[in-house]
């Protein structure tokens, strides 16, 4: 794994875990989003400039603009017209909702691999980097 892409608004969040990731392996490239807009427009530009697109998105659910699970949809929408890099990348949801709900509404999109609640270990993170190895 070499690109991980983390979409979030909470700023904190977002430093402590590019912190973390960082520590664990030193040749990552770590790009942040706050919101599922933006990194939309993110994999889309990769996509058009035919750069590499994230090994691994880590992604929360409640976000201003477009949230997670909006972003999940447009995300399938864009998959299916293939207008990003096939295969996506691995999805997982890093998020504070433990609403059973929502765990469930998450596995309903194929390339959402995992559903984490925050906070999140070092045991969670040194998973998500070798799955998407």
């Amino acid at each position: 794994m070499k690109n991980v892409l983390v979409v979030d608004d909470d700023e904190t969040y977002v430093y402590l875990i590019e912190r973390q990731l960082r520590s664990m392996d030193k040749n990552l490239t770590i790009k942040s989003c706050g919101s599922g807009k933006e990194a939309l427009e993110y994999l889309e530009a990769l996509s058009v400039a035919e750069k590499i697109t994230p090994d691994l998105v880590m992604l929360d659910l409640n976000m201003p603009v477009m949230g997670g699970f909006d972003f999940l949809e447009a995300f399938d929408k864009i998959c299916k017209k293939n207008c990003i890099a096939v295969p996506p990348p691995d999805i997982w949801i890093v998020t504070s909702s433990d609403v059973e709900g929502d765990k469930e509404r998450a596995g309903d999109f194929p390339f959402a691999r995992g559903y984490l609640v925050k906070p999140i270990g070092k045991k969670d993170i040194q998973h998500l980097l070798q799955t998407g190895s």
